[in-house]
């Protein structure tokens, strides 16, 4: 679930970015610029949002595909 301050950045996003296109259908040309730059923000907020924290990716065992790589332990427990 994402936080407050989260959903309140995606929005400011979406407002930004309909107001640019608003302003850019009524005639004021920067407004398409207002509208590519809020779509910038979204991909930084997207990137934020899902940006791995505390250290690198792989820190949690896991190898490159998302696999924990067996360990000898395991293939030498009885059943």
């Amino acid at each position: 679930m994402r936080s407050t301050l989260a959903r309140h950045r995606w929005r400011l996003a979406a407002i930004a970015f309909v107001a640019g296109l608003a302003l850019w259908l009524v005639g004021i040309t920067w407004g398409i610029a207002l509208a590519g730059a809020s779509l910038l923000a979204s991909i930084v907020l997207a990137w934020v949002d899902v940006a791995p924290r505390g250290g690198h990716a792989h820190d949690d065992g896991m190898d490159s595909r998302g696999v924990t790589p067996p360990s000898i332990t395991t293939h030498l427990r009885r059943r």
